[in-house]
């Protein structure tokens, strides 16, 4: 391709010093010579046989040049010059063809022709660019200048300015600034007005602070880019579900690509929770969401895959439980969130060392999510020294001062300077 654009620029040069002595001549009044190159003298104008020599198609590139900004553009030398440098550098690396993001980038940003006599600001705005979406590869890198070619019309110290003031308006650190930029690359198309005026927004109609924000930036940076209209919609579907605003806030920070999620997708996980009899009302939806605010970023495949490992684990054999399990889940919706391991750690101390058994499980849900060391392990090793014989549901029981006087028989006191001493470590470091 590079050897094509310059024998075309060649004989485009040959042709331009043709047409120029045709004039001098005719201005002296003498027959006008032969032309050098009459192949390219024509009514397709140059620029039109530049970008088919570039791979356009003839309809493509009268399109591109049918989009031509108004006014004086620069030299036909220059377009060709911008032409091989988009298809050399900042279009290059794709596995789509060159020629098909050439189309793309100058279909959408035909002003860059006006930019052929700026190469080298061109140049230095792509480096700025790079440095500022480092994160992505110059295939992606090649795809995303094809779809926002505004974003090389841009000055460096323009780059420069808006990563900057995106970074002011959200407290980004440096790595969240680049992560973010490097996924939503068309923040850097948002003047400093426009992003705070967004960020303001976003923090009022949520009623968060500078840390959440900056968080839900961090998490999901399209939301700086959201229609207001897909945000007022997400937040009025989360509002029909019964939802108060400070809950539909907490979900949105905790999870805010439900800002982006597809309205079908978001109401079918709301449908798992009530088919699997996790949340059978308004009221226990509420309830499970403001425990588990993270509910939305689990994938509804390891949801099913854990309400099914719990069937079996708190069932008999061949006999799931999913009524206990789903139980389970309402309880504690924590669990879902937990590593598969841990789990299954779990679950085989209670058989294993505490000789619970796995009907039991329903009535302990927290065994999965509480703290093992401070409780489970704690108490245990203290009836085993003092010779108190406990079922291992009573290990679980929630509050402490239950467990010291029903369960125990001791003061909280006496229980916490047994901790304190690390008697519990020693004796199941015997063990």
């Amino acid at each position: 391709r590079r050897e094509t654009m310059r024998n075309l620029l060649e004989l485009l040069v040959v042709w331009i010093c043709s047409v120029q002595g045709v004039a001098v001549v005719a201005r002296a009044g003498r027959a006008a010579p032969q032309m050098v190159a009459p192949q390219l003298v024509s009514s397709v104008e140059p620029v039109v046989q530049v970008l088919c020599a570039a791979g356009l198609s003839e309809p493509q590139a009268q399109e591109v040049w049918g989009r031509r900004p108004p006014g004086r553009l620069p030299g036909i030398v220059q377009q060709v010059a911008l032409i091989e440098w988009l298809q050399l550098d900042p279009l290059a690396g794709s596995n789509m063809h060159t020629e098909r993001l050439l189309y793309m980038a100058l279909h959408a940003s035909p002003k860059l022709m006006l930019y052929a006599g700026k190469l080298p600001q061109l140049k230095a705005t792509l480096e700025a660019v790079r440095a500022a979406l480092k994160e992505l590869t110059q295939r992606q890198l090649a795809l995303t200048l094809a779809h926002n070619p505004g974003i090389l019309l841009l000055s460096p110290a323009d780059v420069e300015l808006r990563a900057a003031s995106l970074q002011k308006a959200t407290s980004l650190d440096a790595a969240e600034l680049t992560a973010a930029l490097s996924a939503a690359p068309r923040l850097l198309l948002l003047v400093p007005e426009q992003i705070e005026a967004r960020a303001g927004w976003i923090r009022s109609r949520l009623s968060i602070q500078e840390g959440e924000l900056r968080r839900v930036v961090a998490k999901a940076p399209l939301t700086m880019l959201a229609k207001t209209s897909s945000f007022e919609s997400r937040i009025s579907m989360l509002a029909s579900l019964g939802l108060s605003e400070s809950l539909t806030s907490l979900l949105v920070v905790r999870s805010p690509r439900l800002i982006h999620f597809p309205a079908a997708e978001l109401l079918s996980r709301v449908d798992w929770l009530r088919q699997s009899g996790v949340a059978r009302d308004e009221a226990e939806l509420a309830s499970f969401l403001s425990r588990e605010p993270d509910f939305f970023n689990v994938a509804r495949s390891v949801c099913e895959a854990r309400l099914a490992w719990l069937s079996g684990t708190c069932g008999e054999p061949g006999a799931p439980d999913t009524e206990g399990a789903a139980a389970m889940l309402r309880a504690e919706p924590r669990i879902l969130t937990q590593q598969s391991e841990a789990l299954q750690l779990r679950a085989e101390l209670w058989e294993s060392m505490l000789g619970g058994s796995s009907a039991d499980l329903v009535k302990v849900p927290h065994l999965f999510t509480c703290n093992l060391g401070r409780t489970v392990l704690l108490r245990k090793a203290y009836c085993l020294l003092a010779g108190v014989d406990v079922a291992p549901v009573d290990l679980l029981v929630k509050d402490v001062s239950c467990f010291c006087a029903d369960v125990a028989g001791c003061t909280e006191k006496e229980l916490h300077q047994f901790e304190a001493d690390g008697n519990h470590l020693r004796l199941f470091s015997a063990l």
